[in-house]
């Protein structure tokens, strides 16, 4: 998946905004997800998480600074971006009996991530590290040909909560092909594409903290079916 945005941070005077590529933060990195879903006509029990890592080098295009402390312009910096994005959601299917399934629910989640900008040189370093807990409508729409499926997913919400303010909004779309089917179970292969946005901002009364970055890109995975 790729990483694209901007990072704001502050204290007292100082503000900056630097975009995750002048970091170098911008290259594509595999990002491993497992999830399971259960299924009780007409409702859908979905679990899932993914783990992302990103690691760069770059240059501070200004001033930046967060937890009292200040990353001078032209600074050489070592960056590192984590992030744990852990999802259930429940789908009811408005249509049981159709070709097509289509379900409307709701969510719950955490994200979980953890930022570093460190100077090369004998400055401090900036840390942050913290978790968010979250809840989401969604909806999915699938539709079967044979051996193969179709099948979208979308997820959103936003909400302000004393110094924390978040939108998030997931998009993915997959072609699923079960290449084998017998009694016992089902395997399948499955290709497709996932769009992640989070626009979260961070106001506690020392300063300001705000990401507002998307993640995208293809995916491959394998699944089985009891």
């Amino acid at each position: 998946m790729h990483l694209d945005g901007d990072i704001t941070a502050s204290a007292g005077p100082v503000n900056a905004i630097v975009d995750v590529d002048s970091l170098g933060l911008g290259n594509g990195e595999a990002v491993p997800s497992l999830g399971a879903d259960f299924e009780w006509d007409p409702l859908t029990v979905a679990v899932e998480g993914l783990v992302a890592r990103y690691d760069g080098a770059g240059i501070a295009e200004a001033d930046f600074s967060g937890q009292g402390q200040t990353i001078t312009l032209g600074t050489p910096l070592e960056s590192q971006i984590d992030l744990g994005l852990y999802q259930a959601r429940a789908t009811w299917d408005l249509m049981p009996s159709s070709p097509f399934d289509v379900g409307f629910g709701v969510g719950g989640g955490l994200i979980d991530y953890g930022i570093s900008f460190d100077p090369t040189n004998v400055e401090p370093s900036i840390d942050i590290d913290e978790n968010l807990p979250f809840g989401f409508l969604t909806a999915r729409v699938g539709r079967k040909f044979g051996d193969f499926e179709l099948l979208g997913l979308a997820s959103g919400f936003g909400f302000d909560f004393g110094d924390e303010e978040i939108q998030f909004t997931e998009f993915q779309g997959s072609l699923i092909w079960s290449l084998w089917d017998m009694k016992a179970g089902s395997a399948a292969l499955e290709l497709g594409y996932r769009y992640i946005e989070i626009d979260y901002e961070f106001d506690p009364s020392q300063g300001n903290f705000d990401v507002d970055a998307t993640l995208d890109g293809f995916f491959v995975g394998a699944s089985m079916r009891f």
